[in-house]
């Protein structure tokens, strides 16, 4: 598989427990791509965690980039030269498959997650730059 050109910029600016289990995603992506940067995007009270991954490269905090002009972000993703995007979330309806399936949702089953690739800095900001 081909990668985009620049470095990869991981997303999770929900609960600290997600970021914890999201966290290995970034020494799979340094194993598999070692001549890339790994930035973290996430809230201020996950830094200490987010910084103490030996994977990852650079945090980016959420809480102070959201408030910034919008040129003002490019010009920094511009700067951090991203080239891949992966928002990581929980899917919080099971898939079709699993319904077609009859397979009821229990407390037992595993969260279901998505890893949505972008490779555009118009995705980020949800209109045409």
């Amino acid at each position: 598989m081909s990668w985009p050109e620049g470095n990869i910029m991981i997303c999770r600016t929900d609960a600290i427990g997600d970021v914890v289990l999201t966290l290995p995603l970034s020494g799979y992506l340094k194993k598999s791509m070692p001549d890339k940067k790994v930035f973290f995007l996430g809230r201020t009270y996950t830094k200490p965690i987010i910084e103490s991954c030996k994977n990852v490269d650079e945090f980016l905090n959420w809480d102070e980039i959201q408030h910034k002009e919008e040129k003002e972000i490019i010009s920094l993703w511009g700067k951090w030269n991203i080239g891949i995007v992966l928002f990581v979330f929980r899917i919080k309806t099971y898939p079709d498959w699993q319904k077609k399936q009859n397979c009821p949702p229990s407390r037992n089953s595993p969260p279901m997650v998505s890893l949505v690739v972008l490779q555009s800095l118009a995705f980020f900001f949800q209109k045409k730059i």
